[in-house]
């Protein structure tokens, strides 16, 4: 977050080079690309804040899509719990947990699935 947009967008171009190449010369790679995590403390400083994340998302995601990369969005799922970010903008617990399992999801083509806890036995009336 501490690019400017043209460089970022200089830098996404040049990596959606590579990877397109990869992918060409090893067509049954699959290649994941993930949005920018939403960051949890409102304008920390005038370069890493939500609005510049999405930006940059806006340019990345739809480039490397092009490139044949499959892309996973981790803003979406991180902006409602932006708050329990240990430090504004590194995720644990329960969130680093929706991540592995949306990447896995995806991996084993939607086929991941977390169980259901048991629900609890009826009351005794």
């Amino acid at each position: 977050g501490l690019w400017p947009l043209h460089r970022y967008k200089a830098h996404v171009d040049g990596l959606a080079r590579q990877l397109r190449e990869l992918k060409v010369n090893s067509p049954d790679t699959r290649i994941f690309w993930h949005t920018i995590p939403a960051f949890g403390v409102a304008d920390f400083d005038a370069w890493r804040n939500n609005a510049r994340f999405r930006l940059y998302d806006e340019y990345a995601v739809p480039v490397m899509r092009r490139a044949g990369l499959e892309i996973i969005d981790l803003y979406q799922s991180s902006y409602p719990m932006a708050h329990t970010a240990a430090d504004g903008g590194h995720y644990t617990g329960f969130v680093a947990d929706l991540w592995a399992e949306l990447f896995l999801s995806h991996l084993c083509n939607g086929s991941v699935r977390r169980p259901r806890p048991a629900a609890p036995p009826p009351s005794p009336s």
